[in-house]
């Protein structure tokens, strides 16, 4: 029966009519008779006549073309492959480029296990004419063996484009069935899954189509649909134990780990020698982070399997995730020594060099890896990351926009070129180069609008612009996303102080200064600096003096931050010490100041010198002569003072405050000296000032002198102190010192001239003295009035109001 249905296949392939046939067999009537009689045999299928026969023709005349085709098919049919290479040897002499002939030669040379020579005379063949499918059907096969794919695919497609429609649809099986395994060979699962699915539907009982299409579902993900079909194949599993590894394979996507082992123990138990047992043991160990057991299976899968470039870099990946870096260097190393074209080898090793930060070195294994993979994406975007740890900062753009163009849906090349385009950035901005920062980050923007990193350096980038508008955008939509974030929190503030929105500023500062609390010291201390200065730009100094001390504390040990803090505090210590002197509090400013004086290095401009300048005053204002005085002395000069004190002020340089300090010290002599120096040069309201401080000394001076009984060294100092316009007390004084003198004529006159209530006194007194009872009593009355009457005055009063009966 079978052998039937190939004559019929053979008769209809190759005899399209037979008048085709005896229109080609010409050359003599003996000639002719044969052939017809040969050709009656070859249709009644007496294929033994028929050879006979055509052999006969063939001796009329060995021209006659076909014949030889048909006395091939003939030898085909009967399995004489021997006689009809013979025949067809001598037809190729006449025709050699008969497409039939040439056809026939290498199926039987193919018969005769005459690979190369059949293969060869099937290629003729179908160079002469390639609608030939049953010379492609041989060449797919022997395409498919020989691992052509490309080939292979292209024969089974002429095969079934160009077979005889009139052949059983069954045949149609073995061409469907090895385009699925051409595919999958090929990674085309989609395409594999519609080959291997047509197969099945020729075959519904045909296990390896079933077997075939399920991989090439397992090929596209579709696991729920490859486990279909796979689970009705268990039964076959003792005959097919690669079922139990597909199964395994399925179980181990879809995350079901203890099925997976199941299958993937019955799997080895059948092929123990089988290494990709090894590797998807260490594959399923590894899905679920048990990198133990997943190394000791990749470990023993490169034991058995020495040469397995697979096993190598999943033990490599393996040790790279248990951070053993050194130890997968070496392994890789060593692979990429014996295979230096495995793109698997050396993408590995290349990620090794990179966790290593051998950078240098990753730039060379992934140049070698795009000679072996040109043109792909991935590798590309690995270079790029090794440009940019070496800190190669264009050449990583130049390469991740190449692998972007490449395949735009490249993780890594996005990724990639957004950190670069971000780090070139930030590094424009380190240069104050905003324009060529803001290009860069607003290209990373664009490649995506939700990275959190690049909203934020955009931020920073409009804040430094003054860009106010476009940097609250950028931060407030981080912001969102992240409500407690330091960095956010800490950059919101500062865009709201420069924007002068103090009160939203202090809000973010103090949220940012307790997330830092959870931080190390460096980032709380940053935030203090700058919530300081707000809260001393708000006038809250003894908040901004709280927040600087302990800025200072958290910057301790910092080079950069240390300065920053105490130099802030030391500016905050001074406006607290100023405006405690102006209140009068001179012990707190001296506290400040003295305080402030200890970062005085930190301090720029003429702040230290102003914070030397208050303290001196401040040591004055409460009694501290000997440190005010020292003070002073070293403020000497006026291109000191001038760069504290305003006009007229300045150009008395020291000379005036220490002068100022011997009269606070009561060295009037000494001070009225210096001062009288002092207004030779001194003009507008200073004269003035120095003016009062002379007749002050003169006549404070002329006091001691008049308690010391000393009455003409005392009018002579009063007589100095009248040309500076002598103070009501002053003249009090000197009528004190003439009525000790003996003018009391003199003396009595001044105190009733000066109307002050000590004076009147002293008139009253001189009368109850004098026996006067009612001019003292008249004097007392008004010294009470003056409000300067003391108890025992009081007691006077009253006492000669009762005796002499005055009201």
């Amino acid at each position: 029966m079978r052998k039937w249905k190939w004559i019929t296949i053979l008769l209809v392939t190759c005899l399209p009519g037979a008048a085709w046939g005896q229109g080609r067999t010409g050359g003599g009537t003996q000639a002719q008779q044969a052939i017809k009689k040969a050709d009656e045999a070859f249709a009644a299928n007496r294929l033994k006549d028929a050879i006979r026969l055509y052999n006969q023709a063939l001796g009329y005349n060995r021209s006659l073309t076909a014949a030889y085709e048909k006395l091939a098919i003939a030898y085909y049919a009967v399995r004489q492959s021997r006689a009809a290479v013979n025949k067809l040897s001598i037809c190729l002499q006449v025709a050699p480029t008969n497409v039939k002939c040439n056809l026939w030669m290498g199926l039987h040379l193919l018969k005769l296990k005459r690979q190369a020579q059949g293969v060869a005379a099937l290629e003729k063949a179908v160079t002469l004419n390639w609608k030939l499918p049953l010379a492609m059907r041989k060449l797919g096969r022997h395409y498919y063996r020989q691992s052509r794919w490309r080939k292979a695919e292209k024969a089974w497609w002429t095969f079934l484009k160009f077979r005889d429609r009139t052949w059983p649809p069954k045949v149609d099986f073995t061409a469907h069935y090895y385009l699925g395994k051409v595919y999958m060979k090929m990674r085309k699962y989609p395409a594999a899954s519609t080959a291997f699915a047509k197969a099945a539907k020729l075959r519904k009982k045909h296990s390896g189509a079933k077997l075939g299409l399920a991989r090439a579902y397992i090929g596209r993900k579709y696991f729920n649909a490859a486990l279909n079909l796979l689970l009705p194949l268990r039964k076959l599993a003792k005959r097919k134990p690669i079922i139990h590894f597909n199964l395994a394979i399925c179980f181990h996507r879809m995350r079901r780990k203890k099925q997976a082992l199941s299958h993937l123990k019955k799997y080895a138990d059948q092929r123990p020698g089988d290494v990709r047992s090894l590797i998807l043991k260490g594959d399923i160990y590894f899905q679920h982070s048990q990198f133990g057991p997943a190394l000791a299976a990749y470990k023993q899968a490169t034991v058995k399997a020495p040469g397995s470039m697979e096993a190598t870099v999943k033990y490599g990946q393996a040790l790279l995730k248990r951070k053993r870096v050194k130890e997968a260097y070496a392994v890789l190393s060593a692979a990429a020594a014996k295979r230096p074209k495995n793109a698997k080898v050396l993408k590995t090793l290349g990620l090794t060099l990179l966790a290593l930060k051998r950078a240098k070195e990753a730039i060379g294994i992934f140049t070698r890896l795009l000679v072996v993979r040109p043109g792909n994406a991935d590798c590309v975007a690995l270079r790029g990351d090794a440009h940019l740890m070496a800190n190669h900062v264009a050449q990583a753009i130049t390469d991740y926009q190449t692998a972007h163009t490449l395949n735009n849906k490249n993780w890594r090349a996005k990724r990639g070129l957004i950190r670069a385009l971000n780090r070139r950035g930030r590094d424009h901005l380190a240069q104050k180069n905003t324009v060529a920062a803001l290009a860069d980050l607003n290209r990373a923007f664009a490649l995506d609008r939700k990275r959190i990193f690049t909203n934020t350096n955009l931020g920073i980038a409009y804040l430094l612009a003054k860009r106010y508008k476009e940097a609250a955008r950028h931060l407030t939509q981080v912001q969102k996303r992240l409500p407690r974030n330091f960095a956010v929190n800490r950059l919101i503030a500062r865009l709201y102080y420069d924007m002068g929105k103090l009160d939203q500023a202090r809000v973010h500062y103090i949220k940012a200064r307790q997330v830092a609390k959870n931080l190390p010291a460096r980032f709380q201390a940053e935030v203090e600096i700058e919530l300081g200065a707000l809260l001393a730009a708000r006038r809250e100094i003894d908040s901004a003096v709280k927040v600087l001390k302990s800025a200072v504390s958290n910057a301790a040990g910092s080079k950069d931050l240390a300065p920053l803090a105490q130099g802030n505090l030391a500016i905050a210590l001074l406006d607290r010490g100023y405006a405690n002197l102006e209140k009068g509090q001179g012990a707190k400013a001296v506290e400040d100041l003295e305080a402030a004086r200890a970062y005085v290095k930190r301090l720029s401009g003429n702040q230290p010198l102003l914070v030397r300048f208050l303290l001196a005053m401040a040591y004055l204002d409460t009694g501290r002569w000997v440190k005010a005085a020292a003070s002073f002395r070293k403020l000497s000069g006026r291109r000191v003072l001038a760069k504290v004190l305003k006009p007229p002020f300045d150009r008395l340089g020291a000379a005036y405050f220490s002068a100022y300090t011997r009269y606070r010290r009561g060295g009037y002599d000494a001070s009225a000296a210096a001062m009288s120096r002092l207004l030779r040069r001194a003009k507008g309201p200073v004269r003035k000032r120095i003016r009062e401080i002379i007749r002050s000394a003169y006549e404070m001076r002329a006091a001691q002198y008049v308690r010391k009984g000393k009455q003409s060294k005392a009018a002579k100092l009063y007589r100095r102190a009248r040309t500076y316009r002598m103070s009501r007390q002053g003249r009090h004084n000197q009528a004190v010192s003439w009525y000790k003198r003996g003018k009391k004529g003199k003396a009595l006159a001044t105190w009733k001239r000066n109307g002050a209530a000590a004076g009147l006194c002293n008139v009253g007194t001189h009368y109850d003295n004098a026996g006067q009872p009612r001019s003292a009593y008249t004097w007392y009355k008004k010294c009470a009035a003056r409000g300067g009457a003391s108890a025992s005055i009081m007691k006077r009063i009253k006492t000669i109001a009762r005796l002499f009966g005055y009201k």
